[in-house]
């Protein structure tokens, strides 16, 4: 998009907007809203007249899935596509906020690009991913779960991080993307598969899914130290597939669950290891918890 006005620096004002700005529109690509089905096919079938196309016939449906399903359905092939990929509604909103941000603060564009970037707003406002073809179009619903983890990854631990109203969706651990039964079916996970999945961020993300107290048990664990206080806890090393040579903390909280966690390879005592694990470097800071949760 050409613009006739360079702006190289924000003034006080503007920055403290484009704060507001940025949390709209991330609110608007992280929508998990019902889709407005009705002003995305306004917009669609515009596109359409555009490309002196006719209005195509729409299929509303939940997931991106069911809209690939769909298009296998229609004469058990896809129908001729004239674009290059698919679409994707209000997870465009990164780029599309950025022009509409620099117009709000004085770029101008040709009338017919405004009008372009208005319509595509109207879109990510709208609805999730679509596929226009030849004489059909494919709009899918917004998904009705996002979840992230405290550091803004894709995580959820007791169902799929994105999950769509038909129950399609995405399972991901911290994220790592991952097979759903792994988060639907923990029973079905073992630790055998997690030690041997060919994906090594896959496999850790398996290991910590199991439970390394769990895993543990199938590896051959050397001692390092191990405190006479079972709160402290045995400091032990591990050969892990593919991965290399890894310390764990083995620790009895005052539940009397036990615990294994990852610590540093540079860790040389189960006291250092628990100090660690609570954010103190001097084991002379540390006060021993009374339980671990």
């Amino acid at each position: 998009m050409a613009s006739k006005k360079k702006i190289e620096k924000l003034t006080p004002e503007q920055e403290k907007d484009l704060e507001q700005f940025r949390d709209e529109w991330l609110k608007i690509g992280l929508s998990t809203e019902p889709a407005d089905f009705e002003s995305a096919k306004v917009v669609i079938a515009d596109f359409y007249q555009r490309l002196g196309k006719e209005k195509p016939q729409f299929y509303c449906l939940p997931s991106p899935a069911a809209c690939a399903a769909k298009i296998g359905e229609i004469d058990g092939k896809p129908p001729t596509n004239y674009s290059s990929s698919s679409f994707f509604g209000h997870t465009e909103s990164h780029w599309i906020a950025y022009y509409l941000f620099a117009q709000r603060i004085g770029v101008e564009y040709p009338e017919k690009n405004s009008e372009l970037l208005r319509c595509w707003a109207t879109l990510a406002k709208s609805i999730g991913w679509w596929t226009p073809y030849e004489g059909h179009c494919f709009i899918s619903d917004r998904p009705r779960v996002v979840r992230f983890d405290n550091e803004k990854r894709l995580h959820r631990e007791d169902g799929l991080a994105i999950e769509y109203s038909d129950g399609w969706g995405v399972a991901a651990w911290h994220g790592t993307r991952v097979p759903r039964e792994w988060i639907l079916d923990k029973k079905s996970l073992m630790a055998k598969t997690a030690l041997t999945w060919q994906n090594v961020e896959q496999r850790r993300a398996a290991c910590e899914i199991l439970g390394w107290v769990n895993v543990l048990k199938e590896l051959n664990a050397k001692t390092i130290d191990k405190d006479e206080d079972p709160g402290i806890g045995e400091l032990v090393e591990v050969e892990i597939p593919e991965i290399g040579r890894e310390k764990f903390l083995r620790v009895l909280c005052g539940t009397g669950r036990e615990f294994a966690l990852p610590v540093p390879p540079d860790m040389k005592t189960a006291l250092q290891a628990n100090s660690w694990t609570f954010g103190f470097d001097d084991v002379r800071q540390f006060l021993k918890p009374e339980v671990r949760t």
